[in-house]
């Protein structure tokens, strides 16, 4: 995560911040920038850990995985800034198109090549 890039901030799009995957009103807007940022320098790392940890002890299927999971990680929308979160909410939108690519044998050659292309912003797993 250490060699994600990060372009100049005033032209970064801005995106809709959450406490969490089920709060419907945004705490406020970040960069996204800002958010690969925190995700470089590892500010939700621990709860990732933590999340990861209680996943491989009792399954992705246990309720106290998915409760964990939907309540104690931050998200963020990343087609822009709404006021809820709804689709019919966005206001700005960011122009950015996400790949989640779950599951996939190799990650680390699949970002090695999407950091190759010139028309990827950002690549982690």
């Amino acid at each position: 995560m250490a060699d994600m890039q990060i372009s100049n901030k005033s032209q970064s799009p801005k995106v809709s911040f959450f406490k969490n995957c089920v709060t419907q009103v945004p705490e406020s807007e970040i960069s996204f920038d800002e958010f690969l940022h925190h995700i470089k320098n590892g500010t939700y790392g621990r709860l990732v850990r933590q999340y990861l940890e209680l996943k491989d002890k009792k399954g992705i299927a246990d309720p106290l995985v998915k409760l964990f999971k939907r309540t104690k990680i931050p998200a963020i929308t990343y087609a822009g800034i709404f006021t809820t979160r709804s689709n019919n909410k966005l206001i700005t939108p960011s122009n950015i198109t996400i790949l989640d690519v779950d599951h996939y044998q190799e990650p680390g050659k699949l970002k090695k090549k999407l950091k190759g292309d010139q028309y990827v912003f950002a690549a982690f797993v």
